[in-house]
């Protein structure tokens, strides 16, 4: 059994309407008004504060509040869409682990499936974490959009800062992974800059291959979607995510959506503030099913399920 137990996220105090923000994604009063009124998205996240220092505070916080022992927590992994630059020979992560104390654990970062290499890391972390005992993982999710091409997807979104840190271990609370799927379309890997018949092709199948993989989630664990009792979404834009819910035949009032428009778009981070939204407003009953979608460019469709256990922190 593999559990998700805690999670701890920064979102930045600071936010601007996407209507102050019109420079920074050089949109016209119409065009931010279908971002805002059709896509939903009104606020954004930015942050000015150091880095380093946000997420160091923010893992300080999950590993004081849960009592660990930091010689349990084996593994350390960074999840990231944006390319990270740094001096030579400096190395984040391990500054990280020399700062937190956690001399037993392996550290390494993931940026290759974007927005959805989150679905490959747990599954990474799954296999390194001992079978059992009290062997812990940190799992972070961060990006900050520091330049136009990481602020502004065209047609889709825009997207804000924010950072989460994931305590994940054997232990029963929390959330149980049950299922985690995914399909890759590497036709896709130009991402941002993809034009021409692939971009129309991903444009056209987008909601197709996210209902198609959340329909084979549940599948996998011979569930349907009367047995989910919310359906926690990456907060790209509302209108997709209702024509999902068509797709897919199940109630759009299933769908968490309330993060969206005070968020935007955080990259990998926003399914995890999701779930720990979910849980704050007690929408859940221990034994309840959420089912996760996401998706990064390039192109990755992901679906995971998860099983509330029920805990003190989340």
């Amino acid at each position: 059994m593999f559990y998700l137990n805690d999670i701890e996220y920064f979102i930045p105090d600071q936010k601007y309407t996407i209507f102050e923000l019109s420079e920074r994604y050089d949109l016209s009063e119409m065009q931010l008004s279908i971002f805002n009124r059709f896509y939903g998205l009104n606020e954004i996240p930015v942050s000015d504060e150091p880095f380093a220092e946000v997420l160091l505070a923010t893992c300080q916080e999950l590993i004081e509040r849960n009592q660990l022992d930091r010689s349990d927590i084996k593994v350390l992994v960074f999840s990231h869409t944006i390319t990270s630059f740094q001096p030579f020979s400096y190395t984040q992560l391990t500054d990280l682990k020399t700062k937190l104390d956690i001399p037993n654990a392996l550290v390494f970062g993931m940026t290759t499936n974007n927005c959805a290499s989150s679905s490959f890391a747990l599954d990474i972390i799954n296999r390194l974490l001992a079978r059992d005992g009290t062997d812990k993982a940190i799992f972070i999710t961060s990006d900050i959009a520091y330049c136009k091409d990481s602020q502004i997807i065209a047609d889709s979104t825009v997207l804000g800062d924010a950072l989460t840190v994931s305590l994940l271990s054997r232990e029963a609370t929390g959330f149980e992974l049950i299922s985690n799927k995914r399909k890759v379309f590497g036709q896709h890997s130009m991402c941002s800059w993809e034009e021409g018949e692939t971009l129309k092709e991903f444009q056209k199948e987008y909601t197709n291959r996210l209902s198609d993989i959340l329909c084979e989630t549940i599948d996998d664990a011979d569930m349907d979607f009367s047995d989910i009792k919310i359906v926690i979404p990456h907060n790209v834009n509302i209108i997709s995510w209702k024509k999902v819910a068509l797709l897919a035949n199940f109630d759009r009032k299933k769908l968490f959506l309330e993060n969206i428009d005070k968020t935007a778009h955080c990259f990998g981070s926003d399914v995890f503030i999701n779930m720990k939204s979910v849980r704050d407003k007690q929408l859940l009953e221990p034994d309840d099913h959420v089912l996760v979608g996401n998706a990064g460019l390039g192109a990755v469709f992901n679906g995971m399920l998860w099983r509330y256990v029920g805990s003190d922190h989340l």
